[in-house]
């Protein structure tokens, strides 16, 4: 069901308001997380993250994964501050809503939190990546180990 109501869109709006306002706001988000301007850059995903926080799957129900999951992958190569909401934001998308694993997987969001762990420059970015995979992990465990993970996490370790 929630696949189905996902893929009609922004056209099902109309007819499932409580979801809708949610959408159109997560969509401003992504642009607020798109912009060039840092600060708005930290505001979109600190908000983000704050929905994420409280969400739970059911009100997961037309969050927009497949635009969100590309921008947080974007944003885990910038400013420290930045890398670290984004981990955290992943890893919140993965606890809230188990199926988005795999589209974190088909971004490229497994070797990317790789390598944060493979190559450390913040310790907190590198824990908040094993949190990630870790919350993956419990969803879809042969993802990561189809794309090396385990080898990753064990050297980090």
């Amino acid at each position: 069901m929630q696949t189905i109501l996902r893929h009609l869109g922004s056209g099902f709006e109309i007819f499932a308001p409580q979801f809708g306002g949610q959408t159109s706001r997560i969509r401003s988000l992504i642009s607020m997380m798109k912009s060039k301007d840092i600060g708005d850059q930290m505001a979109g995903i600190s908000e983000l993250c704050e929905n994420l926080s409280v969400s739970t799957e059911d009100s997961m129900i037309m969050f927009p994964v497949d635009e969100v999951v590309p921008v947080l992958l974007e944003l885990l190569d910038s400013s420290p501050d930045l890398m670290l909401l984004s981990c955290r934001a992943i890893t919140l998308l993965v606890d809230v809503y188990p199926s988005s694993a795999k589209q974190i997987s088909q971004a490229g969001g497994i070797e990317t939190l790789c390598g944060k762990l493979v190559c450390i420059e913040y310790i907190d970015v590198a824990e908040q990546s094993i949190q990630a995979l870790e919350k993956i992990s419990r969803s879809y465990p042969e993802i990561l180990l189809e794309k090396g993970a385990l080898n990753v996490i064990l050297s980090f370790v």
